[in-house]
């Protein structure tokens, strides 16, 4: 993280300032149950006052906040995400004007599973700062987990104004619409994407499933083998491209396509199956419907599905 770099620069007198409120095991719990308030030996306050001064990407002089940031650190490391949320919220409590960690509170009460108290968390940060487009993307994920499609729309919308070039908003936005039933507006979304970000598998992947719901097959067949070539792992999107080649009557491309998914997923019991029936009959027809093809998951499990999706995509492309 850039910030833990800036720390471990700071004087020899901040990190023994750090190891003495560490050791002086100051935290205690507060009355309202929402968050530790940290009680600080009075000369400490004063030496943090005369020894800091405010420079641009440094932190507050509170020593509470720098106090709970060390220990949010360490929560993290130790992936007890819960507990990172807990103090970025008490960093927050006594520096609210620090930008950077309400999206930090954010991410790990997404990764703890607590989705209600991001909405109050963005709308506050928001007031502060409507322009910060990490608050805006993740306030309109969990608006549209809460069903609030409308809403999410317009948050995605701001994101993409704000930053027309960044693929994420508007691959979500894409997902959206799609669950919404409206395939139109998803491709028109896709198209820009694919110019957008042309090396990027999922954008492909998705345009191919708007292509799909609007019977324009041979599109969809296109764009799913740019798919596969980009990312020739990519169970989805091979499947696909198998059962999109069988509509097309194109049996022995659509054999060969299961059997690379067959190989990469020994265990899918389906494709083993599919794959014996074009061996004893090319002219079979499939058996899974475009509903069953093109399952709609909650916008949610989506939204999750997508930053894994992504994160391997980053990674490989980091390789």
């Amino acid at each position: 993280m850039r910030e833990r770099g800036a720390f471990s620069s700071r004087s020899g007198f901040l990190l023994a300032l750090a190891a003495a409120v560490l050791l002086a095991g100051c935290a205690v719990p507060s009355k309202s149950g929402q968050s530790p308030v940290y009680s600080f030996d009075p000369l400490l306050n004063q030496a943090w006052e005369e020894n800091t001064r405010m420079e641009e990407g440094k932190f507050s002089r509170d020593p509470r906040a720098y106090f709970a940031y060390l220990l949010a650190l360490k929560a993290e490391e130790n992936n007890q995400f819960e507990e990172a949320a807990t103090h970025y919220q008490t960093i927050l409590t006594y520096d609210p004007s620090e930008e950077r960690f309400y999206k930090q509170r954010a991410i790990f009460l997404l990764r703890s599973g607590q989705i209600d108290p991001i909405l109050p968390l963005c709308e506050e940060a928001l007031k502060q700062f409507p322009t910060n487009l990490d608050l805006i993307q993740i306030y309109a994920d969990v608006l549209a987990a809460k069903g609030k499609n409308r809403e999410a729309q317009e948050y995605y919308a701001k994101a993409m104004a704000l930053d027309p070039n960044s693929p994420r908003p508007q691959l979500l936005q894409g997902v959206l619409l799609e669950e919404m039933g409206e395939y139109p507006r998803a491709r028109n979304i896709y198209e820009r994407l694919v110019l957008l970000d042309p090396g990027n598998p999922l954008a492909y992947y998705y345009l191919a499933r708007a292509m799909i719901r609007i019977d324009r097959l041979e599109e969809a067949q296109r764009n799913l083998t740019k798919s596969v070539a980009l990312r020739p792992n990519f169970l989805q999107a091979r499947s696909l491209l198998a059962w999109t080649l069988e509509k097309l009557n194109r049996k022995d491309e659509a054999l060969k396509e299961y059997e690379v998914v067959y190989k990469l997923d020994p265990a899918n019991k389906e494709v083993q199956e599919r794959i014996a029936a074009l061996h004893a009959d090319p002219l079979s027809r499939p058996k899974a419907s475009l509903d069953e093809v093109l399952v709609v998951m909650d916008v949610h499990t989506q939204i999750g599905a997508l930053y894994f999706e992504q994160a391997i995509f980053d990674k490989a492309l980091d390789e």
